[in-house]
């Protein structure tokens, strides 16, 4: 099934937006050096990963490094962090992590063969560009960026959960989904982590919990779950991954037919006009996180509704309303006249149910393109905030 989705994305949106005038089909689809990669990695809020010096790393197809990383996540399971030397040229073949949960003061080791056929698939598919910007290619040679124009994915995330479940995406301004992994715990000499002599070594318990309180005490809700045991597991592998058959629907008439979509997976996406009844032939995907949906007023103002929900909320809700049946849904945004406020249901042929949300923002657009954050081209008109949701239930119902 999400191979059917994937092939109908690629038809429809490569079909559209074509490719870079600097780069052919054919030189995508053979990996040549000038597809390049960053990298960086995630990790939930109040679960910090570090990831293991000279254990980290990208092979070719002839099973030759191809580039090492190292670095640390902590601020969120959508905040990449940074990692050093983290360039990889070409599609690499596999991967090698390891890590240290500090959460759970456990290491883990992947050695995972990534899916090329599928990472060279969606890098040809790319997106397109919801702003015009300059991109910089180097020796001081610049290209400017239109809006609409295709644009590649240009890099790797590797996001990682506890019990050591790694989601790969690739990102750009938007995101996919590229593989899903189980890594095996493992093991290793403390002052090999450390990097220290063996008699330099400190106690590690003591090590852990130290940085453990330094990364994570911010983040008062996952700092609770592992002080008093109670870790979701599957939680963000799982639960937020998790699939159903829905799209979204607008009442306003107001209303264009663009929306940009962020999914509790975190892949993320620009729906434009004309790919919205393509769009709805998509048979399932994951329960939305944020959307941004796009009007126009009596005075020809371009403006946006951004749309925020609680991801454990928005889980649950989804869960409970497919649990007993899986006929297509649609998500219905139902604005008031001046666009202030707002109410969200899922609407199928036997049922509907109201879905909770955290804040409806609504925004005067300045400018030509859709997905833009800067305050100078995106001033707020209105924000409103309902009552307070959170069913933190589904944090011991995952199955």
């Amino acid at each position: 099934m999400r191979l059917r989705n994937l092939l109908l994305y690629m038809s429809i949106l490569f079909a559209i937006t074509g490719c870079s005038n600097h780069q052919t089909l054919g030189d995508i689809m053979s990996g040549k050096p000038k597809v390049t990669f960053e990298t960086s990695i995630s990790a939930p809020k109040g679960y910090p990963v570090e990831l293991v010096d000279g254990y980290c790393g990208y092979f070719n197809e002839s099973g030759k490094p191809t580039g090492g990383f190292f670095g640390s996540a902590s601020m969120g399971w959508d905040e990449f962090g940074s990692v050093g030397t983290s360039t990889v040229y070409g599609f690499p073949k596999r991967v090698r992590l390891r890590w240290l949960s500090l959460a759970e003061n456990q290491f883990y080791e992947l050695d995972a063969e990534l899916p090329m056929e599928k990472m060279r698939q969606l890098y040809a598919q790319g997106y397109r560009s919801p702003v015009k910007t300059t991109h910089y290619i180097g020796n001081g040679v610049s290209e400017d960026i239109s809006i609409g124009q295709w644009r590649p994915f240009t890099g790797f995330t590797f996001m990682m959960a506890p019990g050591g479940s790694v989601v790969v995406k690739l990102i750009g301004r938007e995101a996919r989904e590229l593989a899903y992994f189980q890594a095996k715990k493992t093991d290793m000499p403390w002052h090999d982590f450390q990097n220290v002599p063996k008699e330099r070594v400190g106690d590690r318990n003591e090590w852990v919990k130290k940085m453990y309180d330094i990364t994570a005490k911010e983040y008062p809700i996952g700092y609770a779950q592992v002080m008093n045991k109670q870790i979701p597991y599957g939680l963000w592998d799982d639960v937020y991954r998790r699939r159903y058959p829905w799209h979204v629907s607008t009442t306003s008439p107001l209303a264009y037919r663009e929306y940009n979509v962020e999914y509790l997976n975190t892949e993320r996406f620009m729906i434009w006009g004309d790919q919205v009844d393509q769009d709805l032939l998509l048979a399932d995907r994951p329960a939305p996180a944020k959307l941004k949906v796009f009007f126009k007023d009596a005075d020809g103002r371009r403006l946006r509704g951004f749309l925020r929900f609680d991801e454990v909320s928005v889980a649950k809700a989804f869960g409970e309303f497919f649990k007993y049946s899986k006929e297509p849904a649609r998500l219905q945004i139902e604005t008031s006249d001046d666009l202030k406020t707002v109410e969200v249901k899922l609407i199928n042929a036997s049922h509907s149910m109201v879905i909770p949300y955290t804040f409806w923002r609504l925004q005067l657009l300045d400018g030509d393109g859709w997905d833009v954050d800067n305050s100078d081209h995106a001033r707020a008109l209105s924000t409103t905030y309902p009552k307070p949701v959170r069913d933190d239930s589904i944090l011991q119902d995952k199955k």
